[in-house]
C-alpha cells in the first residue's frame, strides 16, 4: 500500500550522527584573523545541520563571504565555510593546549555527518593527525565518500622539511634525502579518477575539490596521475631551467617505455621522472606558432565555455614561422581561438605545417587563476605568434595522447598525427616574448609577456 505524503508538521527528516565535543573542539582549531562584527545565533535546518542567522549587524567582510558559494544549503539557509568554523569557536572555545590528533575514526565521522569535504580536506591540514591509510583503512574511508583530496590531505598532515634553495618549485615540498622519481612513484600509489558530485562554476571551486580532476562518467577512466601533474601548484619561475631543444625532445620521444599506454602513466612516475626526465622545470626557445583555448577535460573537471576555466592550448617550434601570412594574421588578431575555429579557417596546408612540428605548451587555467599579476591572456598571447618566445615551466609526458593518430614522433604515427611528441611544459610558469631581431636561450631581450606591446 501506498504511503501518502506527511503533512508538512508531520515531515521528519533523518538526523546525521552528531559530532563528539572532542571532534568539534578539533575543527575549531583552523584560525582566522579578525573578530565578527556580528554576533550568531544556532538554528537548526530541517536536515539537522547546524546553519547561522546573522543579525543585523555586519561589515563588509561578511558581505564578501556571504557573496561566496555555499558550503550548507537546506532550505535557503546558506552557510559558507568561514561562517560554520565561527559557529564552532563560539560554542567550544578551546586553547592551543587542548589540541588532540585527529585520527581516522574523526574523518569518518565528519563524513557521516555530511559536512562537505572541502572543509574536512582543511580540518584536515589544520589539526595534527596519526592516521592509519593501509589498503584497508582507505577503502572504508572511500565506502564513507572521502574523495581523493580528503586523502591527500591526510597522506600530508605531517610538515616536511623545508627545501634547499636550489630544489626547483615543483619539488618545494620534497625532502631533499628523497630522490624525485620515488616521491612521484609514491604519490602516484593509489590515485584513481573520480565523478563529480557537483557543478563547478570556477577554476577555484573545482581544484579546491579535486587536485586529480573529475568526469561527468559514472566509470570514470581517466590517468588520475597524469591530472595530478597537471594541475601542480607551482610558483612562477624566476630562472631559467635546462634549456631544451628539438634533439632533446628527440631523444626523450625515444626513450618513452613501451608499456607506456594513455592510462598507465602512474605505474612508470619513477621510470619517467628518473634522470633528466618528468617533473623538472626547463626552459624551450622556439617560435610560437599558434595558441588557443583548449575543451573540456578532466583535469579542469569537465568545465567550459570561458576562456579562465580551461588550458590555453600553445603550440611551439623550432622553426621559423612555417605557414602563410594568412594564417599568421588569423592566428595573431584573435580568429582563432579554438582548435575547430583553426580546421575551418586555415588551408589543410597550413594545418599540418604547424600541428605537426610543434611542441605543446599550457597555461593552466588554476595557475593563472593563482597569479593574475602576471596578465596572461590568450589575445596576449596570440599578439605573439610567430615571434620567438622563451617558455619555462615543468617538463611533463601527456600519455593521453600516446597514440599513432596523435603523436607524429611515434613510429608508425598516421598522416592525422597533430605533435611532435607527447613531451610538454605543463603548467607554464614563466613566458617571455624576444623584442629583438634574434634572441638566444640567454640573450637580454626577452620580456615578460604582459610588457610586450
Amino acid at each position: 500500500m501506498t504511503r501518502s505524503p506527511a503533512a508538512p508538521h508531520e515531515q521528519r527528516s533523518v538526523q546525521p550522527p552528531r559530532l563528539p565535543e572532542s571532534t568539534i573542539r578539533r575543527a575549531t582549531l583552523l584560525r582566522f584573523s579578525g573578530k565578527p562584527a556580528a554576533r550568531a545565533a544556532h538554528t537548526e535546518c530541517d536536515d539537522g545541520v547546524t546553519s547561522l542567522q546573522e543579525q543585523p549587524r555586519e561589515n563588509p567582510a561578511q558581505r564578501q563571504f556571504a557573496n561566496r558559494r555555499p558550503y550548507l544549503t537546506q532550505g535557503g539557509q546558506r552557510v559558507n565555510k568561514i561562517a560554520f568554523l565561527l559557529s564552532l569557536a563560539l560554542v567550544v572555545p578551546i586553547s592551543a593546549d587542548q589540541q588532540e590528533k585527529l585520527t581516522g575514526d574523526d574523518v569518518v565521522k565528519l563524513l557521516e555527518a555530511k559536512i562537505r569535504q572541502s572543509l574536512i580536506v582543511e580540518i584536515v591540514k589544520s589539526t595534527p593527525g596519526s592516521y592509519d591509510l593501509n589498503a584497508e583503512a582507505v577503502k572504508a574511508l572511500r565506502q564513507h565518500g572521502a574523495t581523493q583530496p580528503v586523502l591527500d590531505a591526510m597522506r600530508a598532515h605531517a610538515p616536511t622539511p623545508a627545501a634547499p634553495a636550489s630544489t626547483s618549485p615543483l619539488l618545494a615540498a620534497i625532502p631533499s634525502r628523497f630522490p624525485r622519481e620515488d616521491v612521484l612513484r609514491k604519490r602516484a600509489a593509489g590515485m584513481q579518477g573520480e565523478q563529480c558530485q557537483q557543478d563547478f562554476y570556477s577554476t577555484e571551486d573545482c581544484h579546491a575539490n579535486y587536485p586529480t580532476g573529475c568526469t561527468d562518467s559514472d566509470n570514470p577512466q581517466y590517468d588520475a596521475y597524469l591530472n595530478y601533474l597537471k594541475n601542480k601548484t607551482l610558483e612562477p619561475s624566476t630562472a631559467l631551467g635546462d634549456v631544451l631543444g628539438a634533439d632533446d625532445l628527440d631523444r626523450l620521444e625515444q626513450d618513452l617505455p613501451d608499456t607506456l599506454t594513455i592510462r598507465t602513466h602512474g605505474q612508470h612516475a619513477a621510470e619517467l621522472a628518473s634522470d633528466d626526465g618528468e617533473g623538472r622545470i626547463v626552459s624551450v626557445v622556439g617560435t610560437l606558432f599558434y595558441a588557443y583555448h583548449s575543451g573540456q577535460e578532466t583535469c579542469n573537471c569537465y568545465m567550459s565555455g570561458a576562456d579562465d576555466v580551461v588550458d590555453y592550448h600553445i603550440g611551439v617550434g623550432f622553426t621559423d614561422f612555417p605557414a602563410s601570412d594568412k594564417a599568421l594574421q588569423l592566428l595573431r588578431d584573435g580568429s582563432i581561438r579554438s582548435d575547430r575555429d583553426m580546421t575551418d579557417q586555415l588551408s589543410t596546408g597550413d594545418v599540418n605545417a604547424l600541428k605537426k612540428h610543434s611542441f605543446i605548451v599550457e597555461m593552466t587555467p588554476y595557475f593563472r587563476f593563482l597569479h593574475p599579476e602576471l596578465g596572461w591572456t590568450l589575445t596576449k598571447v596570440q599578439t605573439a605568434t610567430g615571434r620567438k618566445v622563451r617558455v619555462t615551466g615543468q617538463l611533463m609526458v601527456d600519455n593521453a595522447h600516446h597514440g599513432r593518430g596523435d603523436d607524429c614522433g611515434l613510429a608508425g604515427h598516421t598522416a592525422h598525427c597533430w605533435r611532435s611528441t607527447i613531451w610538454e611544459v605543463h603548467p607554464v610558469t614563466r613566458f617571455e616574448v624576444c623584442t629583438g631581431t634574434s634572441c638566444g636561450a640567454s640573450s637580454g631581450d626577452w620580456v615578460a609577456l604582459k610588457d610586450f606591446h
